[in-house]
């Protein structure tokens, strides 16, 4: 016996995440499908039903097309949420490795910032915002997550969210704990993978600093085995196993400078040169002293402010060697620009003083008006003069003094004072004559002579061993 089935009916389908519902029209549903009768089976779904949604059905229902029996179509839609958006940092310092603008020397692999240098701005993370589903039901949206940011004593967040520098140094954001470094540690070379270094602070160079390469430090720098043709400058002392300088070698250090050995060297050494085996060739300036008794210093010109202690002094294949002494390198140029300036100044008081005195005599008896507008200006311009000479006198004198204290001329040269050696004083100098056996002490008398002191235990007049030589300009300046 045949059995009867119910004619199939309007059906509303919810999407699983809610967002949407589908009406499900057969084409023979009974009673037939009207905008009021599907309408009433959304909300039995509990469809949200809105005018949106009764045009939308309306439409399906007059423009819809079957398909395989039934009219179906989407008639309610969701709101989705809006994710919000993690915090993140916004840089404010490039790293010069990645400004194509600069040289390959130039391209330092580390981010050089100064003390109060805003590096970064934190921006806060979105909040997102929640969606609705075509049930009314609320669907909450994700939440952006803060910056996780732990910062050293040398960085602080303002209350803008700034990260700012406290202090100079290099930028370290690589590691859990952001910092400014007041040390760069180089492990190997200071070479391409570096990039020229130009640091506020210490610098420790593992290996060595190529050719062409420079390093500049406010600080010390330590270099554990050689500095190559480069160009080295320190506010502290530089320490290294030794330098070859070649044709491009040059120095400006702020401290001592200490070394196994120097070879084509060129610079200024603010402190004591301690240099322990050879120094060959160099063009130095050393405003302390030259402590290098094991020390051998062959060719170039060395200028030394204070005593010098060598091991020898030129060699037996008479390469041009100078040693300069008794001179002030950093006051003596300014000492005469001194005097240039108060010598022009006794110059024009001299000149307002015999003009004054001339028009006062010429028109003691009624001086016309442009001779007392003259002697008015006159009379302004004396003091004025006469005070900058004052200062000038006073200026002469302490730089006098202060180069007197400075100035030192004692060197001792332990095992030999080779012939062909220039010893050189206040821009005279000798040539030795022949090799003189250490111990050999070079001291001034106080009437200005050069004496000789050697291990016999008598003293010679520097000129008594040496001849009159033109003063030698270094190799290189």
């Amino acid at each position: 016996m045949a059995t009867s089935q119910d004619p199939p009916s309007i059906r509303a389908v919810i999407s699983p995440d809610g967002l949407s519902a589908e009406l499900v029209i057969p084409a023979d549903s009974e009673p037939p499908a009207s905008v009021e009768s599907c309408v009433d089976v959304l909300r039995q779904a509990g469809v949200v039903v809105d005018e949106a949604v009764i045009s939308t059905v309306a439409a399906l229902l007059e423009h819809g097309t079957h398909n395989s029996g039934s009219l179906r179509g989407i008639v309610a839609r969701g709101q989705a949420p809006q994710a919000g958006q993690d915090g993140r940092i916004e840089w404010l310092v490039n790293c010069p490795k990645d400004d194509a603008t600069l040289s390959f020397y130039d391209r330092s692999s580390y981010t050089m910032v100064t003390k109060d240098q805003v590096l970064a701005r934190i921006i806060a993370p979105v909040v997102g915002t929640a969606g609705r589903d075509v049930l009314g039901q609320v669907i909450a949206a994700p939440t952006g997550n803060p910056v996780d940011v732990r910062l050293h004593e040398s960085i602080l967040q303002d209350a803008h969210g700034q990260l700012v520098a406290l202090t100079h140094g290099a930028l370290d954001n690589s590691s859990p704990v952001w910092r400014v470094q007041r040390l760069i540690s180089v492990k190997e070379w200071v070479d391409f993978s570096s990039g020229n270094i130009d640091f506020h602070g210490d610098v420790v160079i593992g290996t060595g600093v190529r050719a062409l390469f420079t390093v500049k430090a406010t600080g010390t720098v330590k270099v554990g085995q050689i500095i190559e043709a480069a160009t080295v400058e320190c506010g502290g002392d530089l320490i290294t196993g030794g330098m070859a300088g070649g044709e491009h070698g040059r120095v400006k250090i702020g401290g001592n400078f200490v070394s196994r050995y120097l070879e084509n060297v060129v610079g200024d050494v603010t402190g004591d040169l301690c240099v322990s085996k050879s120094i060959v060739n160099c063009t130095l300036v050393i405003h302390g002293a030259m402590r290098c008794a094991g020390a051998v210093l062959i060719g170039g010109r060395q200028t030394v402010v204070g005593d010098v202690d060598v091991a020898s002094l030129g060699n037996s294949a008479d390469l041009p060697t100078e040693l300069v002494l008794g001179c002030v390198p950093r006051l003596e140029p300014i000492a005469a620009e001194v005097d240039v300036i108060h010598h022009k100044l006794q110059a024009q008081h001299g000149s307002l003083l015999a003009e004054q005195t001339q028009l006062e005599s010429a028109h003691c008896i009624g001086p016309s008006a442009q001779v007392r507008e003259r002697l008015t200006e006159i009379a302004f311009e004396l003091p004025r003069i006469t005070r900058s000479l004052a200062k000038a006198r006073a200026a002469q004198e302490k730089l006098r003094h202060d180069i007197a204290a400075l100035r030192t001329v004692h060197a001792t040269v332990r095992r030999c004072l080779h012939a062909g050696t220039v010893i050189t004083l206040r821009g005279q100098s000798w040539r030795i004559r022949e090799d003189i056996a250490g111990p050999v002490i070079i001291t001034c008398q106080q009437d200005g002579s050069l004496v000789v002191g050697h291990g016999r235990g008598s003293s010679l007049l520097l000129t008594q061993i040496a001849d009159p030589s033109g003063r030698r300009e270094g190799k290189r300046q």
